[in-house]
């Protein structure tokens, strides 16, 4: 959904949403620089429930209006 460099540049964030954990680490094992041993990740579920308008998407279930 969105990634970057963390400042100072330390490495980096990805926000990704994903059905599960496992589907989300299959994903990021098909990376080429994990594949080639350059990066780790660290994953760290939460569950949003505090957004602003426009990142509905994030919630896992939608807001009632």
């Amino acid at each position: 959904m969105a990634s970057g460099p963390q400042l100072p540049r330390t490495g980096g964030v990805i926000l990704a949403k994903a059905a599960s954990r496992k589907e989300l680490c299959d994903v990021l094992m098909e990376d080429p620089f994990y594949q080639e041993h350059v990066v780790s990740y660290r994953v760290i579920e939460f569950e949003p429930n505090k957004i602003c308008t426009g990142l509905e998407a994030l919630l896992a279930t939608p807001p009632v209006e």
